[in-house]
C-alpha cells in the first residue's frame, strides 16, 4: 500500500473527499495555469500587462468552469449550472481584481520579473479560488439532519 493509499484511509471521509478535490483542483489548476501564461506572455508581446491580464483571463475563465465543475467538484448535468456559471463568474470577475492588485505591487512597485510575479499571483489567486468555489459555487446542498 502506498503512503498516500494510507493517509487516505486513515482520513475521516470528509476530510479525505476534500483533500481529494483539492488535488484535483491543483491538477486542473496547473493545466488553466499553463493556458492562461501562454496567454499572457503572447498578448505581453503586443500591449501591455493590464491587457494582456484581461484577455489571458478571459480565455482561462472558460476552460476554468468546464473543467472545474465536472472534473474537480463531480457535478454533471443540467441542474443549477446557469446559477454555477454566474456564480463562477463572479468569482473569477474577484480574482480578476485580486490579480491586477497583485501585479501592481509586484511589478510597478516592486519592478520583478514577469514569471516569479506570474507564480506568486496564481498561488493567491488559487488558494482564493478553491475556497470561493467550495462554499459558494459548487457547494453541495446539506443533507437533512
Amino acid at each position: 500500500m502506498s503512503p498516500l493509499t494510507s493517509l487516505f484511509r486513515r482520513l475521516p471521509p470528509p476530510a479525505a473527499a476534500l483533500v481529494s478535490r483539492a488535488i484535483r483542483f491543483v491538477a486542473t489548476g496547473l493545466v488553466g495555469a499553463g493556458v492562461a501564461y501562454l496567454l499572457f506572455i503572447g498578448f505581453l508581446r503586443l500591449m501591455p500587462w493590464p491587457a494582456a491580464n484581461g484577455l489571458a483571463w478571459l480565455g482561462s475563465v472558460g476552460f476554468g468552469f468546464v473543467v472545474n465543475r465536472r472534473f474537480t467538484f463531480g457535478v454533471t448535468g443540467a441542474a443549477r449550472r446557469s446559477r454555477q456559471a454566474v456564480s463562477y463568474l463572479a468569482g473569477a470577475a474577484l480574482q480578476l481584481g485580486l490579480s491586477y492588485a497583485i501585479y501592481a505591487v509586484l511589478l510597478d512597485r516592486l519592478h520583478w520579473k514577469v514569471t516569479p510575479a506570474f507564480v506568486v499571483m496564481t498561488a493567491i489567486t488559487a488558494a482564493f479560488g478553491f475556497a470561493y468555489q467550495s462554499l459558494v459555487t459548487f457547494r453541495r446542498p446539506l443533507a437533512a439532519a
